[in-house]
C-alpha cells in the first residue's frame, strides 16, 4: 500500500504553527474555539475528518463536542476510557496513530478511515480532552518534525481552551453577580415597600442613637423628624438634649436584649398610646451594630382590653351563677342517688318481707298447736291399737296410710326449716336497713370518723345489688386493712357511683353470660387502695382526660347527668386522696381509689 508523508518541512511547519497560534489564541468563546482548533489542525495536516472529545466530570466519560466529516454523527455521544482513539490516548496520555492495518483497536473505523491521529489536551499534568484528525485517503506517516508540531499545537490548544474556560467562568460569575445584585435590589425594594406599608412605625438607630432610617408610618405620626439632620431619638421624640431615664436603646446596645414598653406620645395634639419594642441587629462577632424600634398604635388594644374586662366581669357573674347551679345539680344528684338506693332496697326487701309478714307469726303459732294435737293424736292411736277390733284397726291402718300419702312426717320435719328461712329473711331485712343507714350516714354527714373501707364496699354492693345481679358477678379480694378517717357517707357514695358505673358498662357491652366486677383492697404505710375493675365496654383514650369533668358522660341521653364521677373526684380530693382510671376500649376499665389512713386537715367541707 502507498504511504504518503502528509506534512510540510520544518520551516513551513513552524510558520503554520505561528499562524494557527495567533488565530486560536485570539478566540475566547469556548465553543467557537473548539471549532477553530479542529479546523486549523485539519487544515495544517490536510486531514479529511476531525473531532474534539472532552472529559465530562459528572458523567465520568469522554463526550464528543465537535465532529467534522466522519465524526459529525458522533457529536454529543459518550464513550468510556476503554473505547476508541480517545480511550487509547487517555490511558497513554500521548499521541496515538491508528491506521487500517491495525484491526485490533477501533473496529468502528475499519473500512471508513485510513489513518487517525489522536492528540492529548492537558492542563499541567492533567489530561482533559483529545483532538483527533483523520485521513480517509491513503495512510500517513509522521516525521519527528510532524510530531514536534503536533506536540506544540496540542500545548497551544490546551492553553487556549483553558483561557477560554476561565473567561467563560469569569463571564458566568459576572452574570451571576449581576443577577444577585439585581435580586438583592429587588429584595431591598420589596423590604422597603413592606416596611413602609406595614402599619406600624419603624426607625433604625446607630450606636450614637441617631436616626438612620424611618418608614412612612412613623413619618406620618411625627412629620417633623428629618433623618438628614442626624437627630437622636430623644431629640426627635422627647424634645430634650439628653438620654431618657432607663433608656431601652442603651440597654439593647449594651446586652443585646429585646425590650417592650407602653408609652404615650403626642400626635396631632392628641396623646396616643404606643407599644414600643426595641431589638438589636447583631454583627457576626456578637456585638450590636444598630437598633430597631417599632411603634404600634394600641388605642384599639386598650379599647378591646376595656371591653374584655367588662366581658370578664360578666363571665365571672355567669360562673358564679353556674357554680350555684352546679351545687343545686350536685344536691339533686345526691338525692337521685338516695332515690336509687331506696328503689334497690325496696326491691330487695319485697320478697323476704312479704312472706315473713304473711306467714311467720301464724306459722309459729300453728306449728305449736299442731305439735300439741299431733302428739295427742299419736298417743291416742298407740293406745287404741292395743285393744282395737277389726273395724278400729282398719281406721288406724287407714290413718297411717294417709299420713304416709300426705307426708305428714316430712312436713313436720320441714317446719323448722320454714321457721329458719323466715328468720333468715327477717335478719336479711334487718341487715339491709342497717347497711342503708350506715351507707347514707344521715346523722354524720360531714364528720370525719373511723371508717372501715371493706364494710363500706359491702354496703355499696348490697345497695347496688339490683343493678349488678342481672349483669355481673362480683369477685372480692379484701385485705386486712386498717380503718381510715373519713366521712363515711361520702366515701360510700364514691364506691356506689363507681360500682353502678361498672355494672352499666358491662350491660352496655351486651355480651353473653355475666360479666365480672373485681374489687380489691390493699394498703401501704400511709394509704389504703381500692381497685374496682369491670369487664365492660371500656373508655376511649380521647374521653379518659374528660371523665371527671362536670356534665361529661358517655351514657345514652337520659341515663346520666355527668356529675357522678365529678362528685366522686371532688369527695376523694377533699379527703386528700386520689382517684385514677385506666381503660382498654372493648376490654374494660379499672378505677383506683387512694385514701390516706390519717387525715391532717379536717377543714374540708364534704
Amino acid at each position: 500500500m502507498e504511504t504518503k508523508t502528509c506534512l510540510p518541512g520544518r520551516e513551513d511547519l513552524l510558520n503554520s504553527l505561528h499562524h494557527v497560534a495567533l488565530k486560536i489564541m485570539s478566540q475566547l468563546d469556548f465553543h467557537n474555539l473548539l471549532q477553530d482548533i479542529i479546523v486549523n489542525a485539519m487544515t495544517a495536516l490536510e486531514a479529511t475528518d476531525g473531532f474534539v472529545d472532552l472529559f465530562d466530570d459528572e458523567l465520568q466519560a469522554m463526550v464528543t463536542r465537535v465532529g467534522i466529516g466522519l465524526y459529525a454523527e458522533l457529536i454529543g455521544s459518550t464513550a468510556n476510557f476503554t473505547e476508541g482513539i480517545s480511550g487509547i490516548v487517555w490511558r497513554s496520555t500521548s499521541v496515538y496513530i491508528w491506521n487500517d492495518e491495525d484491526n485490533t483497536n477501533c473496529s468502528w473505523l475499519v473500512g471508513k478511515a485510513k489513518t487517525v491521529i489522536g492528540i492529548p489536551l492537558k492542563a499541567g499534568d492533567k489530561l482533559f480532552g483529545v483532538i483527533g484528525v483523520g485521513f480517509s485517503k491513503g495512510n500517513r506517516r509522521l516525521t519527528p518534525e510532524n510530531l514536534e508540531w503536533l506536540d506544540k499545537f496540542a500545548e497551544i490548544a490546551s492553553t487556549s481552551l483553558n483561557n477560554a474556560f476561565l473567561h467563560t467562568a469569569v463571564k458566568k460569575e459576572l452574570l451571576v453577580r449581576k443577577w444577585v445584585e439585581e435580586a438583592l435590589q429587588t429584595s431591598q425594594d420589596r423590604y422597603q415597600t413592606l416596611v413602609d406599608n406595614i402599619g406600624v412605625g419603624i426607625w433604625l438607630l446607630n450606636q450614637e442613637m441617631e436616626i438612620v432610617s424611618i418608614n412612612n408610618q412613623l413619618s406620618k405620626w411625627f412629620p417633623t423628624i428629618d433623618i438628614s439632620q442626624r437627630s437622636t431619638c430623644y431629640q426627635a421624640l422627647e424634645q430634650q438634649g439628653q438620654v431618657c431615664n432607663n433608656c431601652p436603646v442603651i440597654k439593647t446596645f449594651h446586652d443585646g436584649s429585646i425590650s417592650e414598653r407602653v408609652a404615650t406620645k403626642v400626635v396631632d395634639g392628641v396623646n396616643k398610646y404606643f407599644r414600643i419594642v426595641t431589638w438589636p441587629i447583631m454583627n457576626k462577632d456578637g456585638t450590636v451594630s444598630e437598633v430597631i424600634q417599632m411603634f404600634q398604635d394600641i388605642a384599639n388594644w386598650r379599647q378591646a382590653e376595656e371591653q374584655l374586662m367588662e366581658k370578664n366581669l360578666k363571665l365571672q357573674e355567669a360562673l358564679d351563677k353556674l357554680g350555684r347551679t352546679q351545687s343545686q345539680l350536685i344536691q339533686q344528684e345526691k338525692l337521685a342517688g338516695i332515690g336509687q338506693l331506696a328503689a334497690g332496697v325496696a326491691h330487695e326487701i319485697n320478697n323476704p318481707l312479704g312472706f315473713v309478714i304473711s306467714n311467720f307469726d301464724t306459722l309459729v303459732k300453728y306449728l305449736d298447736r299442731l305439735k300439741e294435737v299431733l302428739a295427742a293424736y299419736s298417743e291416742w292411736k298407740v293406745n287404741m291399737a292395743k285393744n282395737a277390733d277389726f273395724s278400729m284397726q282398719a281406721w288406724i291402718n287407714k290413718l297411717d296410710k294417709l299420713e304416709k300419702e300426705k307426708k305428714l312426717k316430712l312436713i313436720m320435719e320441714d317446719m323448722p326449716d320454714l321457721i329458719k328461712e323466715s328468720t333468715d329473711g327477717l335478719d336479711r331485712v334487718s341487715k339491709i336497713i342497717k347497711e342503708l343507714r350506715a351507707f347514707s350516714r344521715v346523722d354524720n354527714q360531714n364528720n370525719y370518723e373511723e371508717y372501715d373501707v371493706n364494710e363500706g364496699i359491702e354496703s355499696a354492693l348490697i345497695v347496688a345489688r339490683n343493678e349488678i345481679k342481672y349483669w355481673a358477678e362480683v369477685e372480692k379480694e379484701f385485705a386486712d386493712i386498717p380503718n381510715i378517717q373519713a366521712v363515711g357517707g361520702a366515701i360510700n357514695q364514691v364506691f356506689l357511683n363507681i360500682i353502678v358505673n361498672a355494672a352499666q358498662a358491662i350491660k352496655l357491652k351486651n355480651c353473653e353470660g355475666l360479666g365480672l366486677i373485681r374489687i380489691r383492697t390493699y394498703n401501704d404505710d400511709e394509704h389504703i387502695y381500692c381497685d374496682i375493675t369491670d369487664s365492660g365496654v371500656g373508655i376511649s383514650a380521647e374521653n379518659l382526660n374528660k371523665l371527671f369533668n362536670p356534665f361529661f358522660t358517655t351514657k345514652p341521653v337520659g341515663q346520666g347527668t355527668g356529675l357522678g364521677l365529678s362528685i366522686s373526684y371532688d369527695i376523694v380530693n377533699k379527703h386528700h386522696g386520689e382517684i385514677n382510671v385506666s381503660s382498654n376500649l372493648g376490654v374494660g376499665t379499672t378505677f383506683t381509689i387512694k385514701l390516706p389512713i390519717k387525715q391532717t386537715d379536717f377543714t374540708n367541707d364534704i
